[in-house]
């Protein structure tokens, strides 16, 4: 099993950004959160199964290679859209699994 490191650093937490506005009839800058926490965030795992043949006859002159793999991987990171009434158009999730298998 192996894990995807990357992501990006302080995503399971939230963030402040700088916003500009117009307050009494002046710019001013203020602060807002830049991004809805998420404790529960993790890396994806990935599941490998690799089985392969190797097989040589008549001296090598006739030689076969067979392979079976299977990879599972869970807990993949997405951008999820939610409603704009929140603030945000997207929230980091880890949502959904993909399975690659194949016979060579």
């Amino acid at each position: 099993m192996t894990g995807n490191s990357q992501l990006p650093v302080y995503q399971s937490v939230s963030g402040l950004s700088t916003y500009n506005y117009i307050f009494g009839g002046q710019y001013v800058t203020g602060y807002g959160p830049s991004r809805i926490a998420n404790p529960d965030l993790k890396w994806e795992s990935t599941k490998m199964l690799n089985v392969g043949l190797d097989v040589g006859l008549l001296s090598n002159h006739l030689t076969m290679t067979f392979d079976v793999f299977s990879n599972k991987t869970n807990d993949l990171l997405l951008n999820v859209s939610i409603p704009a009434s929140t603030g945000f158009n997207t929230v980091l999730l880890n949502s959904g699994s993909l399975t690659n298998k194949g016979l060579k």
